[in-house]
């Protein structure tokens, strides 16, 4: 009620934008329509700056003052968004959250500001559209890892009620990966990668690619990839923005040396991108219960040519692991000259208990040196 009663009267929208508003809606097919053309509108015409003058890092500007200067903070942009949608008749609700990274936890029964970012509910018959609306780029309805999956404080004129934002499941946080690449003589790669990233997976990345110049963006990939020695030659990205975006990137590489070659002997690893670095230290004397975030799928095919007179001398035993905490597969094999290798890791999220550390260890300890594993060949003496 204090935050309701701090905001009241701050909705008001100018004469031209109230015009606007009702050519651009109209005539809109559906509600989720009008929803999505006013969200788009508020995303084209403003832009997110912390402003928190006086009291305003409690009571938002006014959506004539977002109209004005075309920019506000989340309170700012979030009561504009309100005020776009109550114009036309759509019940919307301004929502206290703490964002940021692992922040699931909320003390329910003690009233108190928990929170430090505005975004918007949208109620609908079926399901709920939410509306971040710090965000130019944001597909409508999506959250991401900013704000999804944790507790948030609806606010109205009866006071607040807790609610509780989407949550992204494994298989919406889908990550697909596919590499196609030869080796020379020299040991040098040349490869192609197509990654398509869902959901959470995509966030970082998209984020980024929203925020610099393309220039910066290849200074970045040429640190980002774990391969000593690499280039980047090519990339471009595809971004479908739904409900559930989805980011494809592709890739062209080189790597020198990245097949090291000993004598007659020439050492590959076969994971050249997806390298688990997830250990747990100090198991066995762990106290704390163990978090693990958003679950995942992540699925890599691998294909690797590799120079002509090379046999395989030794090759890692396929590996396997099925636990609660989730699953995981290395699998290899040789055919015509060409390594081909499957891995698949799926990640299940939880609260685990410290008894269980050890075993979450072992799943983990698994995962992270089967992703280190080499193909030794040897090269076939001249007859």
């Amino acid at each position: 009620k204090f935050i309701y009663n701090l905001n009241t009267g701050r909705s008001k929208l100018p004469d031209n934008i109230i015009l606007q508003v009702h050519t651009l809606t109209d005539n809109a097919g559906s509600e989720k329509e009008k929803i999505k053309i006013l969200y788009e509108f508020m995303q084209k015409n403003t832009h997110y700056i912390s402003v928190q003058l006086g009291i305003g890092g409690w009571q938002t500007f006014d959506a004539n003052y977002v109209d004005s200067n075309g920019y506000g903070d989340c309170k700012a942009l979030s009561n504009y968004m309100f005020s776009l949608l109550n114009e036309i008749g759509i019940k919307a609700y301004y929502t206290l959250i703490k964002a940021g990274e692992n922040n699931h936890s909320l003390r329910a029964d003690f009233p108190s500001n928990q929170f430090n970012h505005i975004i918007v509910c949208v109620p609908q018959v079926k399901d709920t559209i939410w509306l971040e609306c710090t965000s130019q780029t944001s597909p409508m309805g999506y959250l991401g890892s900013f704000t999804c999956n944790r507790d948030a404080l609806m606010i109205d004129e009866t006071g607040g009620k807790l609610v509780h934002t989407p949550v992204y499941k494994k298989n919406d946080n889908l990550q697909t990966r596919k590499i196609t690449g030869t080796i020379n003589e020299e040991g040098k790669l040349l490869a192609n990668i197509t990654t398509r990233y869902g959901a959470e997976q995509q966030d970082y990345l998209q984020g980024m690619i929203d925020a610099v110049s393309k220039e910066r963006l290849t200074e970045i990939l040429k640190t980002r990839l774990d391969i000593p020695s690499y280039d980047i030659i090519n990339f471009s990205y595809r971004q479908e923005r739904t409900a559930l975006p989805v980011l494809t990137e592709m890739l062209e590489i080189t790597a020198n040396n990245y097949g090291t070659i000993s004598g007659k002997r020439l050492f590959v690893k076969p994971n050249i991108l997806n390298i688990s670095s997830a250990k747990i230290t100090n198991a066995n004397n762990r106290k704390f219960e163990i978090n693990l975030p958003a679950g995942f799928i992540d699925i890599d095919s691998v294909e690797i040519n590799i120079p002509a007179g090379y046999k395989e001398e030794s090759m890692p035993d396929n590996v396997t692991a099925d636990t609660k905490y989730g699953s995981y597969s290395a699998v290899y094999k040789m055919s015509a000259g060409k390594i081909i290798y499957i891995r698949t890791l799926q990640r299940n999220t939880g609260n685990y208990p410290a008894k269980e550390a050890v075993a979450i260890e072992a799943f983990f300890e698994k995962i992270y040196y089967a992703d280190r594993s080499k193909i030794v060949f040897i090269k076939e003496e001249l007859k």
